[in-house]
């Protein structure tokens, strides 16, 4: 979404359709399996309708809850690498929005090309 290429969002979406689909439920412990059940749907869901469009504004507004649901998960799991929760203030009409990344270079999935490297680092979890 970074580079306003809806088709590669689709392509990365259904990659996560994939990994949600694979977790196997006995890798997690009590808390992380009970959290996995109440948002497995919620993930999919979001997933589902980015992969199944191009329009770039309509899978960032899905993404906005796919990182919400994700951000959960990934502070449950602790990671062995860090994990950045960035923030773009701008989105949604300064509403802002937030995303996960590997990366703590700022690239901003909410704005495109036009605003790329808007945004901060807001917590790094680990």
């Amino acid at each position: 979404m970074v580079k306003d290429n809806g088709a590669a969002a689709q392509t990365a979406a259904k990659g996560i359709q994939a990994a949600i689909a694979k977790l196997n439920n006995e890798q997690l412990d009590a808390v992380q399996g009970k959290l996995w059940k109440e948002y497995q749907r919620k993930l999919a869901f979001d997933a589902e309708h980015i992969a199944g469009i191009t329009e770039n504004e309509h899978q960032r507004e899905h993404f906005v809850t796919l990182s919400k649901n994700m951000y959960v998960l990934m502070k449950s799991v602790k990671p062995e690498a860090p994990v950045y929760y960035q923030h773009c203030p701008m989105y949604r009409d300064g509403k802002g929005a937030n995303w996960l990344s590997t990366q703590k270079k700022i690239e901003n999935p909410y704005l495109g090309q036009s605003m790329a490297t808007c945004g901060s680092i807001v917590e790094t979890i680990h």
